[in-house]
């Protein structure tokens, strides 16, 4: 059981990635919540990366920015990789594939964005990841917004 820091939460993303077997290339998806429910957007693209976990990682930092210029910034990230949620809240030493995202969150948490990831049950994060499979089969990224 994970437990949340006690914050004034502003804003959930929902994160997710897939593999196409044929192209070799990976899709990521992310949806942003507003907790009264509402969606304030929802992106995705495709990415070169060799596996899921690294373009989630994209994925991550992608939708943090993009939230960051929207002006919220206290967020809580849900994802179905453990290991991420390891690796932004400290609680494991990144590899040297992970300093880059590592590094990115650090400068962000220096101008005052708050983040806390969870790992959280494939089901919860089923809609993006459906989402992270069509995105991966087409090229290109977007972004929709609410």
């Amino acid at each position: 059981m994970q437990t949340i820091p006690n914050q004034s939460w502003q804003l959930i993303i929902k994160l997710a990635a897939h593999k196409n077997r044929k192209t070799k290339r990976c899709g990521y998806a992310f949806e942003a919540i507003k907790l009264d429910g509402d969606i304030l957007f929802i992106g995705g693209g495709n990415s070169g990366r060799k596996t899921q976990y690294l373009a989630v990682q994209e994925a991550l930092v992608e939708a943090v920015l993009k939230t960051k210029d929207l002006g919220f910034w206290t967020i809580v990230i849900m994802s179905k990789y453990k290991r991420l949620a390891q690796i932004c809240d400290h609680t494991s030493k990144p590899s040297w594939q992970e300093q880059a995202l590592t590094s990115d969150l650090y400068q962000l948490q220096q101008l005052g964005l708050i983040t806390h990831v969870l790992f959280v049950p494939k089901l919860v994060v089923l809609h993006v990841s459906e989402l992270a499979i069509r995105v991966a089969n087409y090229p290109g990224q977007f972004c929709y917004m609410y």
